[in-house]
């Protein structure tokens, strides 16, 4: 759906403007608590040499391609290549988070908002969603133009009305410990 002001593509500017700002706080949390973020991963099963590197590798990626994604927003280039390196990493989430819920697998904490929420299958379904959002973002081209007002704030309100509720589904969603349905 093209807007007529400017060509720019709404579901573009509003997938852009969930995925990339997610990706720069998930990664600028991930690297001012890296130590925090490395115990987590040691408790997904990787190994505790690789597990620093890993998360440093994993929140440098995060917050470089969040980081990219608002700063080359109105360059079509730059935009497509992030945007699709996005919708690639985010999809390496939801596989990971996958891998994590297979059966007989130890309960392990997500990492992606707070150590103690375990992963579940809302992380996969939220990790899927947004690696859905970045392929869009690159399919729709550079994700600002010549926006009018109405159109910013139009993108912006759609953004925060997807966003938030996409980052807090896990927790939300989860089944509290100990709880059963009954017939």
């Amino acid at each position: 759906m093209s807007i007529a002001d400017g060509g720019v593509d709404l579901f573009g500017v509003v997938a852009a403007a969930v995925v990339f700002p997610t990706l720069l706080a998930a990664g600028g949390r991930h690297l001012l608590r890296i130590g925090e973020f490395a115990r987590v991963l040691r408790l997904q099963g990787w190994p505790a040499g690789l597990s620093r590197p890993g998360a440093l590798l994993v929140a440098a990626g995060e917050s470089g391609l969040g980081l990219a994604g608002v700063a080359g927003a109105a360059l079509d280039g730059v935009h497509r290549a992030v945007a699709l390196a996005a919708a690639l990493l985010c999809s390496a989430f939801a596989v990971d988070a996958a891998r994590l819920l297979r059966p007989g697998a130890q309960a392990a904490p997500c990492g992606c908002g707070a150590v103690d929420h375990p992963v579940n299958v809302w992380v996969v379904v939220r990790a899927t969603a947004y690696a859905g959002l970045a392929a869009v973002a690159a399919l729709t081209g550079p994700a600002v133009g010549t926006l009018a007002p109405l159109g910013v704030a139009l993108a912006a309100a759609a953004a925060v009305a997807i966003g938030l509720p996409l980052w807090l589904l896990p927790r939300t969603l989860a089944i509290p410990a100990g709880f059963t349905l009954r017939p």
